[in-house]
């Protein structure tokens, strides 16, 4: 498990065991919490992997790419779709939005 400090807010990013028929794999999903660890809410979707996430201070934001195993097959593929999303960390209901990069 990682955690990162951000303004009075944890990040956190590990592994969730994502149970399937076929087989087991583990999911990388991201967290947040306040800093005294209440609130500690699972930010990425079901079936997604966390790909990459970067917080960009300037705007107060948590950036993150995630991969939806879209057939849920627990295989990653060029059939799966990549997501990309933000969290904006001073929205006290922490909802997720998504966004199209160019």
């Amino acid at each position: 498990i990682k955690a990162y400090r951000v303004i009075n807010i944890l990040n956190y990013s590990m592994s969730n065991l994502l149970l399937n028929v076929r087989k087991v794999s583990d999911l990388e999903s991201l967290y947040i919490s306040n800093i005294d660890g209440s609130r500690f809410t699972k930010i990425t979707p079901d079936y997604h992997e966390l790909a990459t996430w970067k917080i960009l201070l300037s705007k107060n934001r948590l950036y993150f790419k995630t991969i939806e195993d879209s057939n849920k097959d627990g295989e990653f593929d060029k059939t799966d779709i990549i997501h990309y999303q933000y969290l904006d960390l001073e929205d006290k209901n922490w909802k997720v939005k998504t966004y199209n990069p160019l």
